[in-house]
């Protein structure tokens, strides 16, 4: 206790009070969600998708299997995850949840399993950035649920701070190669729009190769990539429609996709509409606040809506629309952001409000720690928030 007239904490170590109590509230609200959605998922043993409530939990349950078929049977881990993938693009999610399941046993505490992964990231980020704070408020935001069980935002996340990690520091440059297989088990074509972004960004600093790289690329998409981007967008449309998605009209759009000579025309839409999500936002908030019965299931859904919010406004605000002021690494997750949420919202667009959770997070994140922000307790000299 301080007596009058003597100084209180210093700033420095005030802040790392903050972020401490701010970890295990973290924590202590994932695991409260964590144990809710197993209590609830008890329920239905039958082993099908639609009982589990998110898909990190069926995730887990199909880990366990592939643990039995390889333990049990001696089967392969990768046959045993071919055998129980639910669809090509979860072979590699269930495959890294397995590993997960085997390393990690207490699926009870699941949480705090990715809760000491993310503190050992963040630790090391702490290291090399001055300015973290504003990167944690990712975990307060919609994406909260998804963050601290096997998921694919889970690994995606996990692997672009590696990548950063490896791309900031030197000694640390074999982290970029776990870092590409997580995006690539993650979610196979998170690679594919990584290597775009860098190919792209490659293209507008390089202002003498600009037009004919740019035209290099148009040629292969027109004579190469378009047939599979059809072969792609196509079935899943059956497929998600088929679980009861309308792909009539959404907002007054046309996001169905008629016919590969249109498809360039609805992917337009697709991702007129993706980025329409962040206006509904201030709308959902004030159907909260105007709600008569203001319970805590309000309360939870408010504040991530606020936190997103937030992250509008301070995109707006930050140079981020200034290119030739930002720093490599931002104007890299700027391009980044927006080819994940508009290219994976263009070929499968599901979820939307999902598909743009993610890459607005990792771009706010970076903004953050790229001193382009400034949060409470940051010693950058970005503008404030």
């Amino acid at each position: 206790m301080n007596l009058p007239g003597e100084p209180g904490l210093p700033a420095v170590q005030k802040n790392r009070v903050f972020l401490v109590l701010f970890a295990f509230s973290v924590l202590l609200a994932a695991l409260v969600l964590h144990w809710t959605a197993l209590e609830k998922i008890s329920k239905y043993p039958s082993g099908l998708q639609d009982h589990y409530g998110q898909d990190g939990y069926y995730y887990i349950y199909l880990g366990d299997k592939i643990l039995t078929s390889v333990f049990a049977y001696g089967h392969g881990w990768i046959h045993s995850s071919l055998f129980y993938q639910p669809n090509w693009n979860t072979i590699g999610t269930i495959y890294l949840t397995s590993l997960c399941n085997f390393v990690w046993p207490f699926k009870t505490y699941y949480p705090v399993f990715f809760f000491i992964i993310y503190a050992s990231l963040f630790m090391t980020l702490g290291s090399i950035y001055e300015n973290t704070n504003g990167a944690i408020l990712i975990f307060i935001s919609g994406l909260f649920p998804y963050l601290f069980i096997p998921t694919k935002e889970t690994f995606l996340l996990i692997g672009l701070i590696l990548i950063l990690l490896g791309v900031k520091k030197t000694t640390l440059r074999i982290l970029i190669l776990p870092g590409l297989a997580l995006l690539l088990l993650g979610r196979p074509e998170t690679l594919f729009i990584f290597a775009l972004a860098f190919f792209f960004h490659y293209l507008i600093v390089n202002k003498g190769l600009r037009w004919s790289l740019l035209i290099f690329t148009l040629v292969v998409y027109f004579v190469f990539l378009r047939k599979y981007a059809y072969a792609i967008s196509y079935p899943a449309q059956v497929l998600f429609e088929a679980a009861g998605v309308d792909y009539e009209s959404v907002a007054g759009l046309p996001v169905k996709i008629q016919s590969l000579s249109t498809m360039e025309i609805t992917y337009f839409f697709r991702c007129l509409a993706i980025t329409g999500v962040v206006v509904k936002w201030p709308m959902n908030l004030m159907n909260l606040l105007l709600h008569k019965k203001f319970d805590l299931v309000d309360l939870g859904s408010t504040v991530p809506l606020v936190i997103q919010l937030c992250w509008g406004f301070a995109i707006v605000k930050s140079r981020v629309w200034q290119w030739s002021r930002m720093p490599p690494i931002l104007s890299f997750a700027t391009l980044f952001s927006c080819f994940y949420a508009w290219i994976y919202g263009a070929l499968f667009f599901f979820q939307p409000a999902r598909q743009i959770l993610f890459p607005m997070a990792v771009w706010i994140a970076v903004l953050a720690l790229e001193g382009e922000l400034k949060f409470p307790g940051d010693p950058g000299k970005a503008p404030s928030l």
